[in-house]
């Protein structure tokens, strides 16, 4: 099995790929070599007009090698071993690893990470005004800044109106976006338990690399731990 230590991570910063390796009992595989290999999946995203006239998206994604992106690592006595990687550029990579059990058979598994970069980045095109936030754990804790990638479909700069609800709006704030891969770091603080949603609405105006007005928006569930809410209730 194979977990990113965050999904969202930044390039030209070391990122690191958890490795777990158990065998039929779910116990600690120890001294097992895994080999690994990471790969840049750039989408490739045009327009076609279909047999009744409308005009969709329609998308071919390539896996490009990363240079030096690939090796071996051999798991501890718990089963562990840990993948580092530096990207050099923004993009979406892919983890792949696999390893030979005693009988010779490959198991292989693989996970995705999401990389900011200064870097115009082809995001996958979507037949609708969506995007998808990428956040960088499943699960937050109070006193976690969570880490949210904010994936524009344009080039050059746009505003985001960034708000976190829940049966309201909690807090609300427009940002200037200088890349199309922005982090949006938000403080996790108690009144969030046990979970938030945080919202994006993108707006782009027209200049030199696009023709129209448009927008955009995302949306993304955000769970918080709730032990900080527990009750010891005693009855007598």
């Amino acid at each position: 099995g194979l977990q990113p230590e965050d999904y969202v991570g930044r390039a030209e910063k070391e990122n690191k790929v958890n490795v777990l390796a158990v065998d039929w009992d779910s116990l600690p595989a120890a001294g097992q070599e895994v080999e690994y290999e990471i790969v840049e999946r750039r989408w490739s995203s045009v327009q076609e007009e279909d047999e009744y006239g409308r005009t969709t998206w329609t998308w071919d994604v390539e896996e490009i090698p990363l240079e030096g992106a690939t090796g071996k690592v051999t798991t501890g006595d718990d089963g562990l071993a840990q993948i580092t990687f530096t990207p050099p550029y923004g993009g979406t990579f892919k983890v792949y690893a696999h390893a030979l059990d005693e009988r010779g058979n490959k198991i292989t598994s693989s996970a995705f990470m999401w990389v900011s970069g200064s870097n115009f980045i082809s995001w996958r095109q979507e037949n609708s005004n969506r995007i998808q936030l990428i956040t960088d754990k499943d699960e937050y804790k109070v006193g976690d800044t969570a880490q949210i990638l904010i994936p524009s479909p344009w080039q050059g700069e746009a505003y985001a109106l960034v708000t976190v609800e829940r049966g309201d709006i909690l807090t609300h704030e427009v940002i200037k976006m200088e890349t199309n891969s922005t982090i949006y770091e938000l403080p996790i603080t108690g009144d969030f338990a046990p979970n938030v949603f945080f919202s994006v609405v993108l707006v782009k105006g027209v200049d030199e690399n696009n023709p129209v007005a448009s927008f955009r928006m995302g949306t993304v569930k955000l769970p918080v731990d709730t032990s900080h809410l527990v009750m010891d209730l005693e009855v007598s």
